[in-house]
């Protein structure tokens, strides 16, 4: 299984762990998409501590992309992939 953190921050972190920077929080409820070694695998949705999880094969390349809609309004994906 692998894991996806979403974080949602009220100013340009600089790149890093969010999880450590003041003007970020976990983001619940947003939709991420996912593929492994291009083939889709579906979507899977944040919880309350803006992590989700999916099943993927041993050894192959995984994406994750938010779902933009899914957004609260003012916030757009930075580090997709």
């Amino acid at each position: 299984a692998m894991s996806v953190a979403v974080y949602l921050c009220t100013a340009d972190y600089g790149g890093g762990d969010p999880s450590a920077d003041a003007n970020c929080s976990p983001a619940p409820g947003i939709e991420v998409g996912v593929t492994a070694d291009g083939a889709p695998l579906g979507s899977i949705t944040t919880n309350g501590a803006g992590t989700a999880t999916v099943d993927a094969p041993d050894g192959s390349h995984v994406v994750f992309a938010e779902t933009q809609s899914t957004l609260p309004s003012g916030y757009v994906p930075n580090g997709s992939g």
